[in-house]
């Protein structure tokens, strides 16, 4: 499987232990990638702990990180994630008197997209379908789920 590497750097290094930083693309498996950057230098690796602190767009400034949630009370409790953060796909929100054509299955047209390629369509911040081009003049449905 190709992988892409858009950051790797060491942040420090004591003994036999190192602490790295990376950027890498979707299915990259950071286990072995340390196995083989060691086997590159003729040694060995095993990776000791992982700490996620980016997928996609969910990241540390837009994560609600709840730590000891028994010990908070009901007025404390964040506010809910908003899911568009979470999505690199356009959403388009449409109207009431479109849903019927959407859950009938129906074909829609380009002029309600901005851009080619797969939108997420919601309805009073439910996410209803998602579309994507069918030609030039129309938009299919890939998944409609309601």
């Amino acid at each position: 499987r190709d992988v892409t590497v858009d950051n790797f750097k060491l942040l420090s290094y004591e003994g036999n232990k190192a602490k790295f930083i990376a950027k890498v693309s979707k299915g990259t498996y950071i286990r072995s990638l340390i196995v083989d950057l060691a086997k590159s230098i003729g040694t060995k690796a095993v990776v000791s702990s992982i700490i996620r602190i980016e997928i996609g767009t969910l990241n540390k400034n837009n994560a609600n990180v709840i730590k000891n949630i028994e010990q908070l009370e009901t007025r404390n409790i964040p506010e809910p994630l908003d899911w568009r953060i979470l999505f690199d796909t356009p959403i388009i929100s449409v109207q009431d008197d479109i849903l019927k054509d959407i859950k009938n299955g129906n074909f829609l047209k380009s002029s309600l997209f901005g851009s080619d390629g797969l939108h997420i369509i919601e309805n009073k911040n439910s996410i209803v379908a998602i579309y994507e081009p069918y030609n030039e003049n129309k938009f299919k449905p890939q998944k409609v789920l309601i």
